[in-house]
């Protein structure tokens, strides 16, 4: 299984493709709490629980992505971000899974064709992709990021191993 995560400063999108590149689910873990480490243990149980729930017994989670963090603006909200990031690539190391880094232009256009689609066409696409109308753009992005993981894990013929 794959999961995908989208970071954010208050809302953390998180979704899951099995190793067939199926969509399992899609959700959003809102930040609760008043200190950034209150906050990232919320973050870390919520993971742990959908990764207790995703994952089939023939199918665990053997690879965690992330997109890349971007902040524009303040020192302070980078800092904050790079915790989620970092606490994200912990619960990848607790749970014996790989991590990789997927950019935000990987995950537009796995999703859409395009690198530089708008918005409201990765939602559009990703609503699609899962057949989930509610998907918000979190999720998608979250999406594009597990399905650019997967693409890269599938054999393409004629590689040399």
């Amino acid at each position: 299984m794959i999961m995908g995560i989208a970071p954010g400063l208050t809302n953390v999108g998180v979704a899951m493709v099995s190793n067939s590149g199926e969509f399992v689910g899609a959700v959003t873990v809102v930040l609760l709490g008043d200190s950034v480490a209150e906050q990232i243990e919320w973050l870390v149980s919520e993971l742990d629980l959908m990764e207790q729930v995703w994952c089939r017994r023939d199918e665990s989670l053997n690879l965690v992505a992330c997109e890349s963090a971007y902040v524009r603006g303040s020192f302070k909200n980078a800092i904050r971000l790079a915790k989620v990031v970092g606490a994200v690539v912990a619960m990848a190391a607790i749970l014996m899974a790989e991590f990789v880094e997927i950019t935000l232009v990987g995950a537009r256009e796995v999703l859409t064709g395009n690198a530089s689609a708008a918005r409201r066409r990765v939602l559009q696409k990703a609503r699609e992709i899962s057949g989930r109308g509610d998907l918000n753009i979190h999720e998608a992005y979250a999406l594009g990021a597990a399905l650019v993981a997967w693409g890269v894990t599938q054999p393409v013929e004629g590689r040399i191993a």
